[in-house]
């Protein structure tokens, strides 16, 4: 169920969710919205405590843009949510999945980005997580959601271009374990 844009969480949040994963040491699904801003050190610092969570086996993730943000037009926010999710999110979800090997279930929704706006390092950087999702021990499905709008085609092309070298790859490595489901919708 995404959260829309009218309800925005404050940064400080974050600071808290970090205090209690690192405190519990038994969580298994985790469902939450983590508020994005250009200072990111504090977003890093809750994906690397998550990826230290060796039980958690089903994560549900809400990329938001956090309060500070509430006055931006929709233009603004897809402005300031594009490359926040390119260049921080994919590598932060990428480097969580190489370091967590028990996930299962992972559900990563967005705030809207925009659809043309495109660089050459993000397709680089989409091919990655891709890369990562299919060489991944334990992950069994993913999906990939933006909030109220279509995925964004770099997201799709690019799983499009490098499915049949993916699915060989896999094949070859981990013959044993079914392909991962990968849903961006």
């Amino acid at each position: 169920m995404p959260v829309y844009n009218s309800i925005f969480i404050p940064s400080s949040f974050l600071s808290f969710l970090t205090t209690g994963l690192r405190h519990n040491t038994s969580l298994q699904h985790l469902s939450v919205s983590i508020p994005l801003n250009e200072d990111i050190r504090t977003f890093i610092n809750v994906i690397n405590v998550i990826s230290q969570k060796n039980n958690l086996i089903e994560l549900k993730v809400n990329f938001r843009l956090d309060q500070s943000y509430s006055n931006c037009s929709w233009e603004e926010s897809e402005q300031i949510m594009t490359p926040l999710f390119y260049e921080q999110v994919l590598p932060a979800v990428t480097n969580m999945l190489q370091s967590h090997t028990t996930i299962r279930l992972l559900w990563i929704e967005y705030g809207s980005i925009n659809f043309e706006s495109s660089q050459p390092n993000w397709i680089e950087l989409v091919k990655h997580l891709y890369e990562t999702i299919f060489i991944h021990p334990s992950l069994e499905y993913i999906e990939i959601e933006p909030e109220l709008c279509n995925p964004p085609p770099l997201m799709e092309d690019t799983l499009e271009d490098q499915k049949k070298t993916l699915i060989d790859k896999h094949r070859k490595e981990q013959p044993n374990k079914p392909l991962p489901i990968i849903k961006v919708v």
